[in-house]
């Protein structure tokens, strides 16, 4: 007989994991629908030291023989003085330069000792809420007998506690910031400043960008930088995260103990308040950029989300990606027809900050007032649509079948995830407020059960929120400069137009448009346009200089669909950050 393929070996091989879910799929844990907490990860250890250093650690065996590790630093730009902008960034930079163990230049021979290299193995960021660092090393000893790991996690103590902050590198580290930020006036910059002034007027992440102001930070004393360092680098405000190919969690937390462990307590100067963004009004946000190649037009309606695992949560997520795949779908399926005004569009979940989500609509489009004004109408009637009909049973049925297939691979492939991603999962675990962290397997079984209990019903709360009427959303108009654009009061103009014309003669419920050929034959060009549009189009701006904001969606399986493949929903997020890739 014919050999069976690797592919088919692994399809027989999940068969049994797959029926004995079906089985029982929930076993002893809450109902569908409780608000119970979930058990936590059995092979996770988490916990906090008596000086209130907190960690978690997983045993991971992909890849071979790494480790990946985390310093948590839950202090961002957010919480700098008037005095002290951009000093979060700077602080990040320095810690890099020496510690009281580890002089300058001495970090850099550690990892090219271990293979490894800036940027991909020793990298930070700063973002408004808080600073990480990241090590990947070899969970070995090397050849002259010294462990690898235990010098690793040494190094990560060090940082947190010891850094020496010299008037040296202070002054040499600014003129590298100053570089950093000469470099960083684009377009996402520039967008990015406008965006939070339109949005949210007088917020205080709109004056707290981790970059900071040149003028404040290079006039910034080194005591105030010193400042930084010692209120907010402070025993309760550390997370230490380690996934990797450990003999034993037992082993690395006795590591971290016998590092971290020894860091003093002390005392606060002062309470620092947690900065949340607000839920906006009704913004509109126009604006044109040289650098920007292709126009876009986007609305999204925000509301506040703090994710916190529990089945009630896992299920309003199913019925928020089966919503969202089904009026992607819509999109996809009115670029095809004639006369379609957007060259393409979607619509996806985004983080606007930590306990402030969107549901966005973003379409991409010709240059000029008209198409995007024409663009704004298709995609405000699309979002009226769903508001006042829904989604019907058929388009459930379809998006509820792709969203349980992937949920079925993510279930037998759970143990093939790399532990980078464990690690980031777990840094968010430590600077979030209310995450737990919850077995991979648990929480997909119950977005596996939450599949069979999606009703047209079930999306009344999404519906809710796709108002235009009321407040809560974001319009932005992204156009390329020196051609005509569109000015804000002819965005409201439009869109109140809209509303009084639907009060009088309702958006009748969705009924698919016949393809034009044309349209067909046009489809390719446009997916080749968007993709080069897609930073400007998709996720809005891209603060983030070294580190991925977004995920990409992965593609699974279309056969046996209507409309376009299964996809892997992943959130994208907006909070500013800066990243530091040494070099």
């Amino acid at each position: 007989s014919m050999p069976l393929s690797p592919h088919r070996r692994r399809a027989l091989w999940r068969l049994p994991l797959v029926a004995q879910w079906l089985a029982d799929p929930l076993g002893k844990l809450p109902p569908l629908g409780s608000e119970e907490p979930l058990p936590p990860e059995g092979c996770v250890a988490t916990g906090t030291l008596t000086n209130g250093v907190t960690y978690v650690v997983r045993t991971n065996r992909k890849p071979k023989s790494r480790a990946e590790l985390r310093l948590v630093v839950k202090a961002g730009s957010l919480v700098e003085g008037e005095d002290q902008l951009g000093v979060a960034h700077l602080v990040e930079h320095l810690l890099f330069c020496a510690t009281k163990k580890f002089q300058r230049g001495e970090l850099v021979k550690i990892i090219e000792a271990a293979g490894g290299s800036f940027g991909a193995d020793l990298n930070a960021y700063t973002a408004h809420h808080e600073t990480i660092y990241s090590l990947c090393v070899p969970c070995h000893t090397d050849g002259a007998g010294s462990n690898l790991l235990e010098q690793a996690v040494n190094v990560l103590q060090e940082w947190a506690s010891a850094a020496l902050l010299t008037e040296a590198d202070i002054e040499a580290e600014k003129k590298i910031v100053l570089e950093e930020w000469r470099e960083g006036l684009g377009r996402e910059q520039r967008m990015l400043d406008h965006y939070y002034a339109k949005a949210f007027p007088g917020c205080r992440h709109a004056c707290r960008q981790p970059i900071g102001k040149m003028d404040i930070l290079q006039a910034c004393s080194a005591k105030r930088i010193r400042d930084f360092y010692e209120d907010h680098y402070r025993p309760e405000n550390i997370g230490v995260v380690a996934v990797g190919d450990f003999a034993s969690n037992t082993d690395v937390v006795s590591l971290i103990n016998k590092f971290f462990g020894g860091i003093p307590q002390r005392q606060y100067k002062q309470q620092v308040p947690s900065f949340v963004l607000p839920v906006p009004g009704r913004a509109v946000v126009v604006y044109s950029d040289p650098e920007l190649y292709h126009a876009a037009v986007k609305l999204s309606f925000c509301f506040p989300n703090c994710p916190t695992p529990t089945p009630a949560w896992f299920q309003r997520e199913v019925v928020k990606e089966v919503f969202l795949d089904v009026l992607d779908r819509r999109f996809s399926v009115l670029r095809q027809q004639a006369g379609c005004p957007f060259l393409s569009a979607s619509v996806g979940a985004e983080d606007l900050d930590p306990t402030l989500t969107a549901v966005c609509f973003t379409a991409a489009c010709l240059q000029g007032p008209d198409a995007a004004l024409a663009t704004l109408v298709a995609l405000a009637t699309e979002v009226e649509r769903a508001r006042a009909h829904g989604v019907t049973e058929h388009e459930v049925a379809v998006s509820t079948s792709n969203t349980r297939s992937v949920g079925e691979s993510e279930l037998v492939e759970r143990h093939d995830v790399p532990s980078d991603d464990h690690a980031e999962n777990f840094v968010e675990y430590l600077s979030r407020p209310g995450i737990a962290i919850t077995s991979e397997a648990v929480g997909t079984k119950f977005r596996l059960a939450a599949c069979d209990a999606v009703t047209v019903e079930s999306f009344d709360w999404l519906r809710g929120l796709l108002d235009l009427r009321g407040a809560g959303w974001i319009c932005e108009i992204r156009q390329v400069a020196g051609a005509p654009t569109v000015e804000e009061e002819q965005v409201r103009e439009v869109l109140e137009r809209e509303l009084g014309k639907w009060d009088g003669a309702p958006v009748p419920p969705w009924s698919p448009p016949a393809p034009s050929a044309a349209a067909c034959l046009g489809a390719h060009f446009a997916e080749e346009v968007v993709s080069e549009a897609g930073s400007a189009a998709d996720g809005g701006p891209d603060e983030s200089e070294s580190e991925e904001e977004g995920e990409e969606e992965e593609e699974n399986d279309e056969s046996g669909s209507d409309g376009p493949p299964a996809k892997r929903r992943k959130r994208t997020t907006r909070a500013g950050q800066m990243g530091r890739q040494r070099r």
